[in-house]
């Protein structure tokens, strides 16, 4: 499972999860899901957090906008902030 993997690895995962699906977002469901299983929205390590947040914006998931806030506000580093900002102003839900 997972939750055994290491940092890296989920890293390399969710990658390879946002090229596979080639622009297309994910469904809703299938991001709780991760989620639930995986706890990637509480997680403290910025590389997972912001690659989830990738995954979650496009897909209109509302319920991750409390959670990007928080990591955009926390977060100093342009790598993520500035491609979550781009991704927020693309999206229907951060107008």
């Amino acid at each position: 499972a997972m939750a055994s993997w290491s940092s890296l690895q989920i890293t390399c995962f969710l990658d390879d999860l946002q090229i596979k699906t080639g622009g297309i977002p994910l469904k809703i469901s299938t991001l709780r899901a991760m989620n639930d299983l995986y706890q990637l929205e509480s997680t403290r390590n910025s590389e997972i957090l912001y690659r989830y947040c990738e995954l979650a914006i496009p897909a209109e998931d509302v319920s991750v906008i409390p959670v990007v806030i928080r990591f955009i506000t926390t977060q100093g580093r342009m790598k993520f902030t500035r491609p979550l900002y781009r991704a927020l102003y693309k999206s229907r839900m951060g107008r």
